[in-house]
């Protein structure tokens, strides 16, 4: 049965919103996707929302707004997938987003060179992907210690994760700090972590 799914994107245009929404719809579409996609804000409101089995925001720089925050949150919480990268970590500056990402950006480094170490193959997230190497925007964030962290690096003697996936009541959520540059953000590696992790969250 096909899957319908919501890209909201807007924000920063530094990170490319739109030219990523239209690459990522296509290939969810290719992977049996009905896809929507928008940067009107005023589709969290709608009433057709809790239909849509994953929301995909590519969407940085905070938003402060509880109405359409709470919104979200109870669909994901019913059941709704939420699946996002890069600077969707801040897509609401607001500590219940926060919990339900299961993280928080504190800063960056860029750019850096870095490896992306897999953590866990046993996901089928990262089950098809192999460490690999970047230059790229290091995001440093803290992190509930309930997510299941699929990929890290060590930067500075520091373990740093990148890519975690949690629940939120019925809801999955997948999270990878990558794709702050459009070039690498349409990696093979980081594509594949990115479509794996929409499929793992969206809704069974």
């Amino acid at each position: 049965m096909m899957k319908r799914g919501l890209i909201i994107w807007g924000g920063w245009n530094g990170h490319t919103p739109e030219r990523l929404a239209d690459r990522l719809k296509g290939l969810l579409e290719v992977e049996d996707y009905s896809i929507d996609s928008t940067s009107h804000f005023g589709a969290l409101l709608d009433e057709d929302l809790p239909a849509y089995d994953v929301i995909v925001p590519i969407w940085s720089c905070g938003v402060r707004s509880k109405p359409y925050m709470r919104v979200l949150l109870e669909c994901i919480g019913a059941g709704t997938g939420f699946a996002s990268f890069h600077g969707g970590i801040n897509w609401f500056e607001d500590e219940e987003y926060y919990s339900m990402m299961g993280g928080s950006y504190i800063e960056d480094r860029r750019p850096v060179e870095f490896t992306v170490k897999i953590s866990d193959q046993s996901s089928p997230i990262t089950s098809e992907v192999e460490s690999f190497n970047l230059e790229d925007e290091l995001y440093f964030v803290q992190i509930d210690p309930t997510c299941k962290v699929l990929c890290s690096t060590r930067f500075e003697g520091t373990e740093i994760p990148i890519t975690w996936t949690k629940s939120h009541g019925d809801g999955r959520v997948f999270y990878t700090s990558l794709a702050h540059e459009y070039s690498n953000a349409t990696s093979k590696e980081v594509t594949k972590l990115i479509v794996n992790g929409i499929k793992w969250a969206t809704r069974n």
